[in-house]
Formats: C-alpha cells, sequence, structure tokens
C-alpha cells in the first residue's frame, strides 16, 4: 500500500479496511458513543446507544459545519449563542424535558 500510494496518500482508514478494521469507528465507539450511552443507561433512558449515537453524530456536525464555514448562520454565531441552542436538542436526545 505504501510502495503504491507513498505514506503521505495513504490513509488510516485504508490501513483498516486492509487489516478488516475499522479504527475511526473504533475510537469512536469506545471514546466518544459508549460513555455517554453508559451514562444515558444508568439514568435509565431507553435506547440509549442510539441515543448515544444520535448526540455524537450531532456534535460532530455541528463542530465540522461551523468549523468548515459551510452554513453562514453557524458560523457567524458566537460560542454561547451555538451550546445554548444546541444544549436544548441534545437535552431532547438524551431523554430530558422536550419543548
Amino acid at each position: 500500500m505504501f510502495d503504491d500510494r507513498g505514506y503521505d496518500a495513504t490513509t488510516v482508514r485504508e490501513i483498516g479496511e486492509r487489516a478488516a478494521v475499522d479504527p475511526v469507528s473504533d475510537i469512536m465507539a469506545t471514546r466518544a458513543i459508549a460513555p455517554v450511552a453508559a451514562t444515558l443507561r444508568a439514568r435509565r433512558v431507553p435506547d440509549a446507544t442510539l441515543r448515544a449515537e444520535l448526540i455524537v453524530a450531532t456534535m460532530l456536525g455541528i463542530s465540522l459545519t461551523r468549523a468548515g464555514g459551510t452554513l453562514a448562520g453557524m458560523r457567524d454565531a458566537d460560542v454561547d449563542t451555538i451550546l445554548r441552542i444546541a444544549s436544548e436538542a441534545i437535552a431532547a436526545l438524551a431523554g430530558g424535558p422536550q419543548a
């Protein structure tokens, strides 16, 4: 793989695919989703793992969209406003009070 493409052009995902593992998914599962799911399970929230995945996906989407500047409103909003609004959505996903 490195001989064909070189070190700079070979991705972690390609290495993982060749080894029949997905390191990105493994890291997400163990470091991000599992702790959130454990907290939700401890609170007896139904569908804890799915809810944890949705929470992590939401936060990643917000981070990537804001960093990339693809949506002007998110790009231009201050962090406190984003956190205030996003926390309402996260609370709903976590089984908290809904508006």
